[in-house]
């Protein structure tokens, strides 16, 4: 399964990788902020040769997540958090998976493997969060920043209706 993310992860670009580092960061401040015992337990400080590794790409971050004991149940207190935007509208279940690639990122950066569970329980979570965002779309409260953009074969009979 390594090799598979490892080849998977060289075709990704450097902005994504950095993307991917940011929302560790954010939820490493959530952990801080709101969760301090798992602060402790969930993150640890990175040494200077991971910050000087360029091929690690922590980016400014300072301290890493620690992968094989994190608790499951505060990473979806984040993503129920995040699910709503100031306005009170859903955000896209893209951007909470956007979150999840980020730790199976930094994961594999960090070759810690995630437990079965962590994967088994985050995909269900993010499933019923794609049917929740269906929803949201109905009843127009799903940020339209967020919409899915028509596709390009739908724009040109959109055009061409007479």
């Amino acid at each position: 399964m390594w090799s598979i993310l490892g080849i998977e992860e060289k075709g990704m670009k450097i902005q994504t990788k950095r993307d991917c580092k940011n929302r560790i960061k954010r939820i490493i401040e959530l952990l801080e902020n709101e969760y301090p015992d798992y602060y402790e337990s969930d993150t640890r400080p990175l040494t200077e040769e991971e910050m000087n590794d360029r091929a690690l790409i922590h980016h400014k971050n300072k301290r890493d997540l620690v992968y094989a004991g994190l608790n499951i149940q505060v990473i979806k207190a984040y993503f129920a958090q995040r699910k709503k935007k100031a306005g009170g509208k859903t955000c896209s279940h893209v951007n909470l998976r956007k979150y999840f690639d980020a730790i199976t990122f930094g994961s594999v950066k960090a070759k810690h493997p995630l437990p079965k569970s962590f994967y088994d329980e985050l995909n269900t979570f993010l499933d019923s969060f794609k049917v929740e965002t269906k929803e949201a779309k109905k009843l127009g409260q799903l940020d339209q920043k967020e919409s899915d953009p028509i596709t390009y074969p739908l724009f040109r009979v959109i055009l061409l209706w007479p």
